[in-house]
């Protein structure tokens, strides 16, 4: 048992000083062992009772209910437990039937390797008793253990290793392979037989990564590449669960330890060479992706460099550096790289809608850079407040101009572009180089989303034009 387990003072749960050996308590010739409570966890505190930690209604939820065969059970045997009847349905796995396993929901897949990390969701039963005696579900927190470090009860364990991602089934444990003899008091009673009911979220192959991290440099180079690239393996898992959970500093961290772990072998010929890339090329990818949504661009553009250096026209790599220097508002530079991407890719959505948010940040920067100008340089001294008040309002009418269009040139957009849709014959349509005011481009690009075209803008100042694309 490690120090996340708990023992309980009047149903409070407080942390131990140290560790507690389930094995040692498991021992028939054990006379148990003793334990110390961190001393800033033992105040007395009259609200922490057993009922100030869960709802009412969270624990209804997580309360056992027996299935239908169980209320309907016709055993001769009257004198039997609960639990020894259930038993009795349930498939055995171990031969003197102290763990049995009722699969509730079945999972797909493989079953668990051995050594792997597991995500699981459970309730712990005692017999005779509704509510769970621990139960992750009501601390809405999955657990992570890995097998075969003793960090769960030994026939929880064992039904875990029979499990497949997604399963949910039904353990029912007699004492000798949960908590022993003794229990732990006060919760458990001593010789307590008890249910579990496990979900097994997900695994990830456990491929020696403990193992690697304890070695000398000189031995980590020294590894041979298929054992390294088990700890990628792995360290990209490890990532991935966090990164679809929305934890993209955790899932960062990981994907930078198995960036590092390739950038740190000492490579033995250039097929190893060739998969190393490959890796690390993702690797740089999953890191520019997390950067990006953590809105660090600096990050984002180094990361996006390392993988231009495996692959110069990458168009994710120049998509990211694109976006990044747009929000750091170099939008030269940021056109530069979200044109070079749209070459490669032409129909990339996120490309195309990049380069349009761009061109109409460029615009409302432009207008309100002038805005600003005019505001600094055009206030003559002893201007009078009512005069500043009718500049004011005169600069903000043309700013509201400028950003409007006429009802009859947007009816007359809709139904040219509505006429180029619905022609099979055209595959796209240029505007003429005319200068249109903000307004006016903004309908003509809204105009177009709505009817499912592309828009592409090229050109400024007086080349500037407007292209309109069939989606393909």
């Amino acid at each position: 048992m490690d120090q996340e387990d708990y023992f309980t003072q009047e149903d409070v749960a407080v942390p131990l000083k140290e560790p507690l050996d389930l094995n040692e308590l498991r021992n028939p010739l054990s006379e148990g062992q003793s334990f110390q409570l961190k001393e800033d966890c033992m105040a007395a505190d009259e609200n922490l009772t057993s009922n100030a930690f869960f709802e009412p209604n969270d624990v209804l939820k997580n309360c056992y209910i027996p299935d239908d065969e169980e209320d309907d059970d016709t055993d001769e045997d009257d004198d039997a437990c609960p639990f020894e009847k259930m038993a009795k349905k349930m498939t055995k796995l171990v031969e003197d039937g102290g763990v049995v396993k009722k699969i509730l929901t079945h999972g797909a897949g493989n079953v668990i390797p051995e050594g792997a990390i597991v995500s699981i969701h459970y309730n712990g039963f005692l017999e005779y008793s509704d509510e769970p005696f621990d139960s992750s579900r009501l601390r809405n927190a999955p657990i992570k253990k890995q097998l075969g470090k003793g960090q769960l009860v030994e026939g929880l364990e064992l039904g875990l290793s029979t499990m497949k991602k997604g399963e949910l089934s039904r353990f029912i444990i007699t004492y000798d392979y949960a908590f022993g003899k003794l229990g732990c008091a006060p919760r458990i009673p001593p010789e307590s037989t008890v249910m579990y009911e496990v979900e097994l979220l997900s695994f990830i192959e456990h491929a020696g990564l403990d193992e690697y991290n304890f070695l000398t440099e000189e031995e980590k180079r020294n590894l041979k590449f298929d054992q390294l690239r088990k700890v990628y393996i792995e360290e990209r898992q490890h990532g991935k669960q966090f990164f679809d959970a929305n934890q993209y500093g955790k899932a960062f961290r990981h994907y930078r330890k198995a960036a590092t772990v390739l950038e740190e072998y000492r490579l033995k010929d250039d097929e190893e060479e060739r998969e190393q890339q490959q890796m690390l090329l993702k690797m740089y990818h999953h890191m520019a992706l997390c950067s990006n949504k953590m809105t660090n661009p600096g990050r984002c553009i180094n990361y996006c460099k390392k993988m231009m250096e495996i692959q110069p026209q990458n168009a994710s790599a120049l998509y990211f550096y694109g976006k990044s220097l747009h929000q750091q508002q170099e939008f030269d530079r940021a056109r530069s790289y979200l044109v070079k991407a749209q070459r490669l890719e032409p129909n990339n959505r996120s490309i195309n809608e990049q380069l349009a948010k761009l061109e109409r940040d460029v615009k409302n920067y432009k207008v309100m850079e002038a805005t600003m100008c005019s505001r600094m340089f055009s206030k003559p001294k002893g201007q009078t407040e009512e005069e500043k008040e009718q500049q004011n309002n005169r600069i903000i009418e043309k700013e509201n101009k400028a950003l409007k269009c006429s009802e009859d040139f947007t009816n007359l957009v809709k139904t040219k572009l509505v006429e180029f849709r619905d022609d099979s014959s055209l595959s796209e349509m240029p505007f003429p180089s005319v200068n249109f005011s903000m307004g006016e481009i903004e309908c003509i690009l809204e105009t177009a989303t709505d009817l499912g075209l592309d828009a592409k803008e090229v050109g400024s100042g007086q080349s500037y034009r407007i292209k309109l694309y069939k989606k393909s």
